[in-house]
């Protein structure tokens, strides 16, 4: 309901003065105060006269049931005369609905058309969509500089997923010259918004020093927003700072505790380092049982170096330690890493 009325309030303040604009304001008040019918008719009123944003509200109401029945039927139609009238938010609407076959037969190239007329009116969420179509060639060629063009008409407006998918780009050079100050720039925009993968990007800039200065200081608040908000790769790269002592107060247990949060969600390279920690009794105590489990699942999910140390601790292991750890590790991977080790 929220989401209406949002959408409302921004299209009364575009359309001032359209045709149907005193009816369309009459009825989002309506709406707000929960009179629905009024609303619904206010809405009909100001869509005959050929208001775009009305048409578009008419048929959000339908697809929610909102003061009115369910009738995805109805809500394509409203949705279809707005887009034909300018609406960008109804041509997104027709986007989805062709692209997931929701409501109307699948069909890529009409939702291709569609995203690609929102877009032109101005829609970031539109203009993000076409930058992942054309990145990753769905359906289309493949074509990095079209893909990084539309990113950045997206990132001019804010969205934040495509200041970090136009930062990949800047920091890889892909349909981009490279330009790693650039890319931290994005990363930097787009971490300020929440995007926790951004954050963890321009975290690693900041410990490689490449478009920043180095700064592990800064490295470390950024891969602390991205773990806070769970990404498991965030959290492996703090514990290192924790582990190391760089730009953090050294601690080993705070080190082990992120390694194991990011371990139990599947992350080889975690595992590894848990594992190391394990062997060496640091942080945790020392268990060449649970440094073999933890260094066998690294190894299983292709850690570089997971295999060699593993095959270190198992030299001062037992046969019966040995075959212990295995049986812990196949249960592990049966309970999805949850409730590891002893």
């Amino acid at each position: 309901m929220r989401t209406l009325l949002a959408i409302a309030a921004l299209t009364i303040s575009v359309t001032s003065g359209a045709q149907g604009s005193v009816e369309l304001t009459d009825g989002v008040l309506a709406f707000e105060q929960g009179r629905y019918q009024t609303a619904l008719e206010k809405f009909e009123q100001a869509a005959s006269e050929g208001n775009p944003n009305a048409q578009y509200l008419l048929g959000k109401m339908h697809e929610d049931a909102t003061g009115v029945e369910y009738n995805p039927a109805k809500a394509i139609s409203w949705y279809r005369v707005a887009a034909e009238n300018g609406s960008a938010e109804a041509a997104f609407k027709l986007a989805e609905a062709y692209r997931d076959g929701i409501f109307l037969p699948e069909d890529f190239a009409t939702a291709i058309n569609w995203y690609r007329q929102a877009a032109d009116r101005g829609l970031a969420k539109a203009q993000y969509e076409l930058g992942v179509i054309y990145d990753l060639g769905i359906e289309v060629p493949r074509d990095d500089r079209e893909a990084a063009e539309w990113f950045a008409l997206a990132s001019e407006q804010g969205d934040s997923d495509s200041q970090f998918n136009l930062g990949t780009m800047y920091e890889s050079g892909e349909g981009v010259d490279q330009n790693y100050a650039q890319a931290a720039d994005l990363y930097r925009r787009a971490a300020e918004r929440g995007n926790y993968f951004a954050a963890d990007q321009l975290g690693l800039l900041y410990l490689a020093g490449k478009g920043v200065e180095q700064n592990f200081e800064e490295a470390a608040i950024y891969f602390r927003q991205a773990a806070d908000a769970g990404w498991p790769a965030a959290k492996l790269n703090l514990g290192m700072l924790y582990e190391k002592g760089d730009g953090v107060g050294q601690s080993y247990s705070t080190a082990s505790r992120l390694y194991r949060q990011a371990a139990e969600i599947g992350l080889a390279d975690a595992q590894a380092a848990l594992g190391n920690l394990y062997a060496q009794g640091r942080g945790v105590p020392q268990d060449y049982v649970e440094a073999y489990l933890w260094l066998n699942l690294a190894s299983a999910g292709d850690s570089a170096g997971a295999a060699a140390r593993r095959g270190e601790v198992a030299s001062l292991m037992t046969p019966e330690q040995i075959a212990q750890a295995q049986g812990m590790s196949r249960d592990c991977l049966n309970n999805k890493y949850k409730n590891c080790g002893r």
